[in-house]
């Protein structure tokens, strides 16, 4: 909001007009605080002296602004007041902000004057988007998208109702709860009390009187009044409660004179008041009369809102039979008036209703309603229409073939911006109908999403038309792409449950152009979501929109290309689909993802996608939109060999860990000085502090606690726990697929696996925002978790460790040899991944891992023996035949730590308990040995001297 006041550095002058309630003060505090000198904050009637104020102007903390709060017209009324003065003397040296209720009465164009920068309560109106953002960010109070378009409509954005409809949240009872959509309970005393105090003091008790009366209408005359009321005097009244109150906005007019409409909130208030007068009845009889009043004056659309205000069934239905139901029920919000109670009464009224169901998307409801009208009356052709429009989801006029919306988006999607913008001005183009609005929306939705640095300013004024028809299924696609425009995780999400919903009530066309906004804001910061884009393939096939089909095809080509899929098949599709549709934008794109999947062909591929782009009037390039990672990054990825530990078939992509033997051969950049226990997460690094658990269970956090593989497909995550158990090291694609899809053909598994790849990459990237590619990088045809020397599983930190204590006990540091053997221990939970069950790509990294540790344990407890610390021998022992239960020299440490520490009992039992195990054996015997053997090689005996690779390989 601040922007809109930035054009007073260079026209000198500015004026903020609203009413009451809207954050004019708020609006203009935010503006001083931001200015870099003083800005004077004065009120009509203690004006400073301006050539006081001009000297003021230089030095250290001089005079950068002046505001003029709460200007009045009796208070300028006279245009060479002090007022008028101190702007001709100040606005070309200092910028001067006038805030008042109403314009200021005094000649704003007069030749003294700048040209002024005019905000008003439009600009000052929270839009829907906006008011989930204040809900989350300042009231810490989370809305859903429905709420708050619910809210944008009961309050019109204004900020003083908004506040009291939080203050009501959380005043509401427990018995309210499930129903977050509806009006809180406490919302209506809460908003009468502050217009009573704030808006309607000044009035007197008849002028009170017939402004609740004229609330019968939505749009007050005085015409229309003296025909109410049966007077002939309301033109007076009117024009003084217009003065007084600053939410009546007069300024429509026709031929029958000055038209009112007054503020929804305050609207609402008075219906309120008139039902504690007149009672229920009375009311309703008000409203009749007001609806036999309107469709005198040939105001259909107000009669149809007056007969609902009534519950006069017989009288609405009377009247759609009459005129037919698209003009009795054309004004906003009849939705909601034409309730299912009325419905319920007539067939005219259910089929009005499943119209208006239809034009808000609600496809299943508008069933209903059909079918309630068939078992009403035994005419089926009366419903054929509607059954038609109905069962096909397609949203009446906004959508429906030949409409000017339909066209300007087939254009869009067919050709591009530059011709369906050329059809918008031909056609539609301005048009104030709901069919020119959905093609204007597309467009201004358009523009943002590709360069969300444009602002936000088109759609505003989109959503303003939006708002005054009443056309609350387009305002849902306003605030979806406004949301999601910039990418956000969080609130890219809270989109997409907002589709979800549309889907559930039947709105396929809704949650698809919803969704859409999504995919493209992901596309256009470089992180597509291949899964989204595969499933808006499907979603417009099935809606018979094939160049909509063909942009997601494109877009789910360059996506698949932009995540490093190494083939070229879904490039090649999207191309055909395209080029049979007579798409040139798509197929611009589509050339683009060919491009990057064949590169000996790139540069004359690139050369047909910018060709293509020009003749279709494509002016952006999504194929630019990837977010390389930086060139160090880069290199080193590409520098790194495809295959490692020897492997030469291509196909055998896993490094086999060190074997205890080779504990001596790890790279020195690894040895450093170990804490007596490990730490919760790695050092900080590229990754942020990742950290990956293995042992005992799978686990994923970032040092933070933000982000969450919650969204993450089990099957990608079942690709990533076999990543992780490799980390560092590339696992070719072709492993991973005999692994995770062995009964696919090998292009279906691979897609698979592409899908898998794209997803977990979208789940890490909450993670590690900006690195997610880099942590799950592709090298040739293989990929590999978190390349480098960076160590983000427990696997790796334990291998280490292990590597560190064979250090230790070669340097003779048995301090540092008995720390690293115990953080290692430490890091060893149970078994490795535990719920992977008998996975064969699993298993042998299992029980590897297990005898590393029983062996680790077993060298822990001879060194703590050497040093006659008996308790910890114990201790460790223990731990290593729980571990290793069929390792002898762990039992005879235990037997020989227990006969140390001076506790025969314990030995014996310990004696007992091997002998057991023995005999398990078929061993009838124990064998004899020295108590003090040899320090045990932490090693599994049946692979002593060779290399144990951790997944099998082909």
């Amino acid at each position: 909001m601040l922007g809109r006041l930035g054009g007073v550095e260079t026209h000198g002058l500015a004026v903020v007009v609203a009413p009451v309630g809207y954050g004019k003060t708020t609006l203009l505090g935010q503006w001083s605080a931001a200015r870099p000198g003083t800005v004077r904050w004065c009120t009509p009637l203690a004006l400073p002296d301006a050539d006081a104020l001009i000297r003021d102007c230089g030095g250290p903390g001089a005079l950068s602004g002046v505001v003029i709060d709460d200007v009045a017209d009796d208070q300028v009324r006279r245009p060479r007041g002090r007022l008028v003065r101190l702007i001709e003397q100040l606005a070309p040296t200092v910028p001067v902000i006038l805030a008042a209720r109403r314009m200021p009465a005094f000649n704003l164009a007069r030749h003294e004057f700048p040209h002024p920068v005019v905000v008003t309560a439009r600009d000052l109106a929270f839009r829907t988007w906006e008011i989930t953002g204040l809900f989350a960010d300042v009231y810490g109070d989370a809305l859903g998208a429905e709420e708050a378009l619910t809210i944008a409509e009961r309050t019109d954005g204004w900020a003083a109702s908004l506040r009291l409809w939080h203050l009501a949240r959380r005043l509401r009872e427990r018995d309210e709860e499930e129903d977050r959509d509806a009006e809180p309970g406490a919302f209506g005393g809460l908003l009468h009390g502050y217009l009573d105090r704030e808006v309607l003091s000044a009035l007197g008790a008849g002028s009170r009187r017939l402004l609740a009366r004229s609330a019968a209408f939505d749009c007050v005359s005085a015409q229309r009044l003296d025909l109410l009321l049966g007077r002939q005097d309301c033109h007076h009244t009117l024009t003084r409660i217009a003065r007084k109150v600053s939410l009546v906005d007069a300024s429509a007019s026709s031929s029958d004179g000055p038209h009112y409409r007054y503020h929804v909130a305050l609207r609402r208030n008075l219906r309120s008041e008139l039902v504690h007068e007149l009672g229920v009845d009375g009311t309703r009889h008000l409203f009749a009369r007001a609806a036999e009043v309107a469709e005198e004056l040939g105001d259909l659309g107000e009669a149809g809102a007056a007969r609902c205000r009534a519950n006069d069934a017989p009288g609405l239905a009377a009247l759609i039979e009459r005129h037919g139901p698209s003009r009795v029920t054309s004004n906003p919000g009849t939705l909601d008036l034409v309730t299912t109670a009325l419905s319920r009464q007539h067939p005219a009224i259910a089929l009005a209703r499943a119209d208006l169901l239809l034009h808000e998307g609600r496809a299943h409801e508008a069933r209903r309603e059909v079918s309630q009208a068939a078992q009403l009356v035994a005419r089926p052709e009366v419903t054929a229409e509607v059954v038609r429009r109905a069962t096909s989801g397609q949203i009446p006029v906004t959508l429906e073939p030949g409409s000017p919306g339909a066209e300007a988006l087939r254009l869009l999607a067919q050709q591009g911006p530059r011709h369906a913008k050329q059809a918008l001005t031909r056609g539609a183009g301005g048009a104030d109908e709901p069919g020119g609005l959905m093609a204007e929306l597309a467009l201004a939705a358009l523009d943002v999403l590709v360069d969300p640095a444009s602002g936000l300013t088109e759609l505003e004024r989109v959503d303003d038309h939006l708002r005054t028809h009443g056309l609350r299924w387009l305002r849902r696609l306003a605030h979806a792409v406004a949301r999601c425009c910039t990418a956000e995780p969080q609130r890219c999400a809270e989109v997409l449950r907002l589709a979800a919903a549309r889907e559930r009530l039947g709105d396929r066309w809704g949650a698809a152009l919803i969704e859409s906004s999504v995919a493209l804001a992901l596309l256009r910061h470089g992180r597509p979501d291949a899964d989204l884009l595969e499933r808006l393939c499907e979603r417009f096939r099935l809606l018979g929109a094939p160049a909509l089909e063909a942009w997601a095809r494109s877009a789910l080509a360059l996506a698949s290309a932009q995540d490093d899929v190494p083939d070229s098949d879904v490039a090649t599709s999207a191309v055909a689909f395209a080029q049979a549709g007579g798409a040139p934008g798509p197929l611009a794109v589509a050339y683009a993802a060919l491009a990057l999947s064949k590169p000996d062909l790139r540069a004359e591929l690139l050369t047909l996608a910018q060709a293509t782009a020009r003749e279709g009037g494509l002016t952006c390039r999504p194929w630019t939109w990837s977010r390389d990672p930086a060139p160090a990054v880069r290199d080193a990825h590409r520098s790194r060999p495809v295959t490692a530990g020897g492997a030469s078939s291509g196909r055998s992509a896993i490094r086999p860990h060190a074997a205890p033997g080779a504990f001596d051969a790890v790279d020195a950049s690894a040895r450093a000085a170990l804490p007596a226990a490990p730490p919760a997460h790695p050092a900080a690094g590229p990754w942020g502090g990742l950290a990956l658990r293995c042992f005992g269970t799978f686990a994923v956090t970032a040092r933070d606690g933000a982000g969450s593989l919650a969204g993450v497909r089990p099957i990608a995550l079942t690709v990533l726990r076999m990543l992780a158990v490799q980390a560092g090291s590339p696992v070719h694609r072709d492993v991973i697929v005999e692994a995770q899809w062995p009964e696919l053909r090998e292009q279906p598994a691979l897609h698979n696996l592409h899908v898998s790849v794209s997803n977990l990459r979208r789940g890490l990237e909450t993670l590690v925002p900006g690195h997610s590619r880099e942590l799950l990088a592709r090298q040739g045809q293989a990929y590999v978790l978190a390349p480098g020397e960076e160590a983000v599983t427990d696997l790796q930190r334990f291998d280490r460790l292990l590597a560190e204590a064979s250090r230790c006990r070669r340097a003779g540091e048995r301090t540092g040899q008995g720390q690293a053997l115990r953080a290692a221990l430490g890091l060893y939970a149970g078994e490795v991944l535990p719920g992977d069950g008998a996975a064969e790509w699993v298993v042998t990294v299992r029980e590897h891992y297990r005898l590393l540790a029983a062996g680790a344990a077993a060298q822990l407890a001879q060194l703590e023996l050497s040093r006659e610390h008996s308790a910890a021998a114990v201790a460790a022992a223990q731990r290593s035949v729980q571990i290793d239960p069929w390792r002898d020299s762990s039992w005879r440490t235990l037997i020989a730590a227990h006969a140390q520490a001076g506790e025969p009992a314990e030995s014996e039992r310990a004696k007992q308990e091997y002998a057991a195990v023995l005999a398990s054996l078929g061993i009838s015997t124990m064998p004899l040995g020295p108590a003090h053997a040899a320090p045990v090689a932490a090693q599994p005996r049946a692979v002593t001297g060779q290399r144990v690779s951790r997944v099998r390989t082909a």
